[in-house]
């Protein structure tokens, strides 16, 4: 798992290598969530959608299972990680 530590390194080779537009994927998870839960899409649905959303994102499509659904704390944490890594990034511009 990558950590906030991790992160900051990451944040600094890419100011100082000129990437000043990252991807920013890092609990989507959550914001998807609260996304479905704000149109009233019910939980299986949505848990569903997401399993076919991820095998597309997978680069070869080699899944051999999938053990969802991600855990609360699990999708807070990257939440907040994600917050983090925004906010630190824009410091630097």
């Amino acid at each position: 798992m990558v950590d906030w530590q991790r992160w900051q390194k990451e944040i600094d080779w890419m100011a100082l290598n000129g990437i000043n537009m990252p991807l920013a994927l890092t609990g989507e998870e959550a914001i998807w969530q609260e996304v479905y839960r704000s149109m009233d899409f019910q939980r299986r649905s949505s848990i569903a959608f997401l399993a076919v959303r991820l095998i597309f994102l997978v680069v070869d499509g080699n899944i051999d299972a999938w053990g969802g659904p991600l855990p609360e704390h699990w999708k807070d944490s990257h939440k907040e990680l994600q917050q983090k890594i925004l906010h630190a990034e824009r410091l630097l511009g």
